[in-house]
Order: C-alpha cells, then sequence, then structure tokens
C-alpha cells in the first residue's frame, strides 16, 4: 500500500551506457542519493536478444531517502531489470517453475510514499528526459498520482496528503478492529477497509471511495491469529 512507480523497457543500441550512468550518478550526487554501479558497457551484439546472460548486470541504481532502491539497471539483453529480480529467476529455474521465473523479471517498481512528493516528482521529471535519449520505444511508465502524465504539482501533492491519511487510518483501524473467531483474513482485511473507507469519505469531498485487495500473502494458513505478520497489497480509490 503506498504510492509506487512501475516502469519496464529496454536500452537504445545507440546510446551510451557509460553517458547514461554519469548522468545518473550526478543526479544522485546532487540529491544526495545513494547509487551503486555495475557494469558500464554492453556488448553489442547482445542487445535487443530474447536471451540473456544469466550472471550479468548493467547500469546503476540509485536510492533517495527513504525510497525504495530505483532500478536502472539492465540485462546483458538490454532489458531493464534488477539484480533480485534476476536472482529469483534463477531460483525459480531450479524449481523448473519457468511461468513464475518469467513473471517478474522485468516488472521494475519503486514506492516512493514515505519519501515524499517532491522525491517522486524529482524521479519522474527525470525519467521523463532520460527515456527518450536512452530507452527504446517499448519503454512504459505508471504512476499512481498520475504526475508523470500531467504534470499537476497541486493535484501530486493532495494524492500523497490522501495516500498518507488513508496509510495512517489503516494503522488505527488494526490497533482498533479484532478479528473475530473464523473470520478469514480476506473478510478482516475487507471489513477494515470499509471502516477506513467510511471514515475518509469527507476528507475527500464527499466521494465515495472503495477498498480492494488485491493480494495477500501469507507463510501458513489462513489464520488470524498474529495479524501484525499479515502483508497484503490494497488500494483505497475514488470510485467513478
Amino acid at each position: 500500500m503506498g504510492i509506487c512507480i512501475n516502469y519496464s523497457g529496454s536500452f537504445k543500441k545507440e546510446a551510451s551506457l557509460k553517458n547514461f550512468i554519469e548522468e545518473v550518478k550526478d543526479v544522485a550526487i546532487a540529491n544526495n542519493w545513494k547509487y551503486q554501479i555495475y557494469k558500464d558497457e554492453f556488448e553489442a551484439d547482445q542487445l535487443g536478444l530474447a536471451t540473456f546472460k544469466l550472471d550479468e548486470i548493467y547500469g546503476i541504481n540509485i536510492t533517495p531517502a527513504d525510497c525504495e532502491t530505483v532500478t536502472l539497471t539492465f540485462l546483458s539483453n538490454g532489458k531493464i531489470a534488477s539484480s533480485f529480480s534476476l536472482e529469483t529467476y534463477l531460483n525459480n529455474l531450479e524449481t523448473d517453475d519457468l511461468e513464475n521465473a518469467e513473471r517478474f523479471l522485468y516488472y521494475n517498481f519503486s514506492k516512493t510514499q514515505y519519501a515524499g512528493y517532491h522525491v517522486h516528482k524529482k524521479l519522474c521529471d527525470f525519467f521523463k528526459y532520460i527515456a527518450p535519449k536512452y530507452f527504446n520505444d517499448d519503454f512504459e511508465f505508471e504512476d499512481d498520482t498520475n504526475y508523470y502524465l500531467d504534470n499537476d504539482e497541486a493535484k501530486l501533492i493532495v494524492e500523497f496528503d490522501r495516500s498518507s491519511a488513508i496509510i495512517s487510518m489503516f494503522g488505527s483501524a488494526f490497533d482498533v478492529v479484532k478479528p473475530q473467531q473464523g473470520e478469514s483474513i480476506r473478510d478482516f482485511l475487507e471489513k477494515v477497509g470499509n471502516i477506513v473507507s467510511n471514515n475518509l469519505k469527507d476528507k475527500f469531498d464527499g466521494n465515495e471511495l472503495s477498498f480492494e485487495i488485491r493480494q495477500i500473502n501469507l507463510d501458513g494458513d489462513d489464520d488470524l491469529d498474529d495479524i501484525d505478520d499479515i502483508l497484503f497489497d490494497g488500494d483505497i480509490k475514488k470510485l467513478d
């Protein structure tokens, strides 16, 4: 839960990876962001291939304060992918789970919620600058606030305030609302989500809100004995 950016794409054959790394590094240094550099030169005959080398990562990662790492690294075929995604891919290959191995290999995201709207804005603006210069036409970027498309900073700030209020309300609700005997995790989360939705209506001009559970990740059975161990991916959104 929280505001994220999601993106995918591949590096241009005619662009310079070394120049790309230098530009990203300069931005990281200027903003006091952490960065990590990997291999800085592609093998030209590997770019654009469907296959890739299993032990090589190229490019650079940046990590703004209070933000998840932003993946600006590539496989040998030039597609954007993180070292973590590659490791997960290799682990799934060992279990012959090919479908799951490929599922998230090229899916890149970073949660910017706790870094604040100003960092989110800088990242969106930077991607808008580097994408046409270094990435192919297959580049796609999704921004939960829509700032990447509309450049509306006022709306961006409202979206961050709204998301922060929702997360805070959920934290309070979990402290107060307790699961009932025999209640499933999904039913419990939906109950909490509806409570939060109703309590937040007034904050958003009276617009009706809905809570949707997209995924529940559990280590064991559908058990509510320890709700603090439940990790879920959900969203509260305005109904059209």
